[in-house]
């Protein structure tokens, strides 16, 4: 009888033991998915070697940039490539997320553009993966103009930053001024054609599909 009593003792001792450690996972698990991540991104600085590469690789245009940080639960980094004309939305060229990234150490991440006759490719990369897409522009186009940003930013779970972006002009007239990252920038709204490339914090499950 004895034996049974120790037996049923032991058995509620492990039990317990085992719904307070499935407790904490739970708990840890909640309080992570609860917070909200942040990533610093600044421009690459770039030796006069790795640029003479980047050069040789080709492209009309290039951004480089690291990222730092962590994302937490279900966050991602997200890059989109979207295309305007006349100031409106045309939908996305390009939408890509690395699924398995969480941790960012100086990671370097690119974006360029080359212009071929009737069309443009844009490429967007990463340490885990490169994605491009191509798309026809708009016919009477004369004259382009690009534009990065230069200083280093945070950017928070929920939040889009805009990293650069290339305008077109049918009447060889370009704006350009210093690029605020935080909104679309006005002169993607007022040009012919433009391509914007954007970072963004969110959930996979949330990301949209290309129009």
């Amino acid at each position: 009888m004895k034996q049974w009593m120790l037996v049923v003792m032991a058995f509620i001792v492990l039990t317990g033991c085992k719904d307070e450690g499935q407790t904490e996972q739970s708990t840890e698990e909640s309080e992570e998915k609860g917070r909200k991540s942040s990533l610093v991104i600044k421009p690459a600085t770039l030796t006069d070697r790795e640029k003479e590469l980047i050069t040789q690789l080709g492209g009309d245009n290039q951004t480089v940039f690291t990222v730092d940080g962590k994302l937490h639960g279900e966050d991602r980094l997200v890059r989109t490539i979207d295309v305007y004309e006349d100031g409106e939305s045309q939908g996305y060229a390009l939408q890509s997320v690395d699924p398995d990234t969480k941790n960012f150490n100086q990671a370097i991440h690119s974006f360029q553009t080359s212009i071929d006759e009737e069309e443009i490719h844009v490429t967007a990369g990463s340490p885990g993966s490169t994605a491009g897409a191509v798309n026809f522009l708009s016919e009477g186009l004369s004259g382009f103009g690009y534009m990065d940003f230069t200083d280093k930013l945070t950017l928070h779970t929920g939040e889009t930053v805009y990293l650069a972006y290339l305008v077109g002009t049918k009447d060889n007239s370009l704006r350009t001024t210093t690029l605020e990252t935080t909104k679309l920038p006005e002169e993607v709204k007022e040009a012919d054609y433009a391509v914007v490339y954007s970072l963004t914090i969110g959930e996979e499950e949330d990301l949209k599909e290309i129009e």
